[in-house]
């Protein structure tokens, strides 16, 4: 991704709530154009399953942080092998209903947000990427080249989320109680002190909720291709 007379990090930010769509679009999108697909939130949870088996407190934030310099956390480049921890594929353990509850908490922790910024980018050097999260295009890359905002109805990405689970072969929890987790996880996202659940000002919102995930892609790449042109980027 050359520029033009603009200079801009080469990430497409996809940012919204839980079960918004986030994750299956960067991966529609990346296998499309061919851009790394990085999940920041398989990261988060990485980092909660770590510390969870750890025995570490959430709480403690002396604790957390003295835990984060030993942890030993690879991103993969496959989707059935993106977090290893200790050289061991969790890729799958870390979808637990269980861990997403653990990673809203871990995330509200400076000194983990500190550590996942700073991987986030580095990850992101010498290659075009599609990073989706709660902050990317306000905090991790405010000068990403496109940003996204997704969104839809709680009880609609709840619904998604009891689906998604049931495909993976999860038992998963009551859709009553796993929408009552997601707006509590909403809750705590856009409350939390350090980079809160916010739609960067430049952001283009699409409700997932009144779209297929077809229309929702060409929606997608229609607006990046028409930037690109814009500017006199190549992709």
């Amino acid at each position: 991704m050359g520029s033009a007379s603009k200079r801009f990090s080469k990430v497409v930010a996809i940012d919204g709530p839980s079960g918004s769509g986030k994750s299956t679009m960067a991966k529609r999108l990346s296998a499309d154009l061919g851009f790394l697909y990085v999940d920041t939130g398989a990261m988060y949870r990485g980092v909660a399953l770590d510390l969870y088996e750890k025995g570490i407190d959430f709480e403690d934030e002396k604790q957390v942080s003295h835990a984060l310099k030993d942890l030993n956390m690879v991103y993969g480049t496959r989707e059935d092998e993106l977090i290893f921890l200790n050289g061991k594929n969790r890729t799958h353990d870390i979808r637990q209903h269980f861990v997403s509850e653990l990673a809203s908490k871990v995330s509200q922790k400076l000194s983990v947000r500190k550590a996942m910024v700073n991987w986030q980018r580095e990850l992101a050097q010498g290659q075009i990427c599609v990073m989706e999260g709660r902050d990317v295009g306000t905090v991790v890359f405010p000068d990403a080249f496109i940003k996204f905002f997704l969104d839809a109805d709680d009880r609609v990405r709840a619904k998604r989320r009891f689906d998604e689970l049931v495909e993976q072969g999860r038992t998963p929890p009551q859709l009553e109680r796993l929408h009552q987790d997601m707006v509590e996880r909403d809750r705590e996202d856009k409350g939390r002190r350090w980079a809160p659940l916010l739609k960067a000002k430049e952001a283009i919102t699409i409700d997932s909720g009144q779209k297929t995930m077809d229309e929702i892609l060409e929606t997608m790449k229609g607006h990046i291709r028409a930037k690109a042109l814009h500017w006199g980027i190549e992709l």
